[in-house]
């Protein structure tokens, strides 16, 4: 199979719509390979690629694979049972995993993998675009999609190739790359993993398996993530973030509203003062990972400088959707993301009134960190919380959301409402007021209430709307 991506032509994709899968599907098709695939809904990456000409099905039938497919490829989300994966292997048609396809593709290429509880699409879109900057056409797949370029994926003629290495169900394991960067190890996935030492092992069987001249990124400020490092003894570290006992480290740091600046150091001596146009304290940490890289390609720091000065964030990643009132939207769905988002806030928007609107995202998770989210949440000024998106999940507790929100109701009393797709419009109505920030976050469907709320608003203030629950707004609930 070690050649299956060069002699690839048509490629059938089981779950299209995926983040994952659909950056491989735009990456593919860059190749240019003839795409083809199916998902259970439409959706806006479907109607990117749509936009591409790619033959895109609705719903699963043996049928939507055509007699001519060379490979298919299956989101790990798709059940064993699905109609297609079986009729696929029936007909001996070669079928793939996503992270099964994707290490194929790397191996043709100097391959830097961005692995990480948090922080790894920001950080995987800043390596891309300091490659890119730096004149070296640089292949990306990244599960976020980078507002510079408008696409999670890219098919560049260069010799590195970025991507996004995903752990959640330990499929990163088949990646081989000649760069591991390890943002962060923490406990998340309960689906999957059993508990943080489950985490780490899988972790350090990552850094472990990289090339054999590989060598690892890691921030060294994050005790468990440089414990596990530290466990690996025949790859060469670079360790970066705030202390002294980091390779690559930041000083004399400031954060300015939506950025920040501070000064670079690599072994102790001071490489170039930086500008960050993307807020918050986790996005220095994730510049300094992208220098580490730089470091180690031997990138011209000058290029690499303006390179990340000018990066302007990922969709999803504390994105300004509307500046008044202030709304943004954003992807945290675990409690330390939440935690990271709302100290951001905090710092921006020193005397306004923060509006949490939070979508929990899985049950699993939910039930595994219910009291981690309850003293999370209950930081915000103002709690608006959705009931569970299930992402495919089903649980024995259809009750869990709202258990959330009585044990947050408890701490917060009068701040806290349970909310839905319909009564949320008439909510903000009566909350609303002019020092109020409104912080959208989830990773399931909640960024699409976000962004009727902003258009809302801006339709109140060029006068096309009178007020955020007038009649108009009942179809904007569906």
């Amino acid at each position: 199979m070690e050649n299956i991506v060069k002699n690839l032509k048509k490629v059938f994709f089981i779950g299209i719509g995926g983040t994952g899968m659909s950056a491989l599907a735009f990456f593919l098709l860059e190749d240019g390979k003839i795409i083809s695939g199916s998902d259970k809904k439409e959706s806006r990456s479907l109607l990117k690629l749509k936009q591409k000409g790619v033959n895109i099905y609705i719903g699963h039938s043996p049928d939507n694979i055509s007699k001519d497919v060379d490979a298919v490829v299956y989101s790990g989300a798709i059940p064993s049972d699905n109609c297609e994966l079986l009729s696929a292997r029936q007909r001996n048609i070669p079928v793939l995993s996503r992270a099964q396809m994707l290490s194929k593709i790397i191996e043709q290429k100097f391959s830097i993998a961005v692995a990480g509880t948090h922080g790894k699409t920001t950080t995987t879109s800043m390596i891309s675009k300091m490659l890119n900057d730096g004149g070296l056409d640089p292949s990306f797949l990244i599960g976020g999609e980078l507002n510079d370029y408008g696409a999670n994926a890219r098919h560049g003629s260069g010799p590195y190739i970025v991507i996004e290495a995903d752990e959640s169900d330990g499929s990163f394991l088949n990646y081989k790359p000649n760069i591991a960067v390890i943002t962060n190890i923490d406990f998340d996935h309960p689906s999957f993993f059993s508990d943080l030492k489950m985490v780490e092992d899988y972790f350090e069987k990552f850094m472990q398996g990289i090339s054999e001249d590989g060598k690892l990124v890691v921030c060294g400020d994050h005790a468990v993530t440089r414990s596990v490092a530290e466990r690996i003894t025949d790859k060469e570290k670079i360790f970066y973030g705030f202390g002294d006992n980091n390779q690559v480290q930041c000083k004399n740091v400031i954060l300015s509203g939506f950025g920040s600046y501070y000064d670079l150091y690599i072994e102790g001596e001071k490489i170039g003062e930086i500008t960050l146009n993307v807020p918050g304290i986790h996005n220095v940490l994730n510049s300094l990972a992208a220098f580490s890289v730089a470091k180690i390609i031997g990138l011209d720091f000058v290029s690499a400088f303006d390179s990340i000065a000018s990066f302007s964030g990922v969709r999803r990643r504390f994105e300004l959707k509307c500046k008044d009132p202030y709304i943004i939207d954003d992807y945290a769905h675990h409690p330390e993301e939440i935690n990271a988002v709302l100290n951001t806030a905090r710092s921006i928007f020193k005397d306004k009134n923060l509006v949490l609107i939070f979508q929990p995202h899985r049950f699993s998770r939910t039930e595994k960190f219910l009291n981690n989210f309850c003293d999370i949440l209950t930081k915000a000024d103002t709690l608006l919380l959705f009931d569970v998106f299930p992402a495919g999940e089903k649980t024995a507790n259809p009750y869990l959301g709202n258990k959330l929100f009585e044990e947050c109701k408890k701490r917060m009393k009068d701040n806290v409402f349970f909310v839905s797709k319909d009564s949320i419009y008439e909510l903000i109505q009566e909350i609303h007021g002019e020092k109020n920030v409104y912080l959208f976050m989830g990773a399931g469907d909640i960024t699409k209430i976000c962004d009727k709320v902003a258009s809302i608003f801006l339709d109140i203030k060029k006068g096309e709307r009178k007020e955020i629950s007038d009649p108009n707004t009942s179809e904007l609930s569906t």
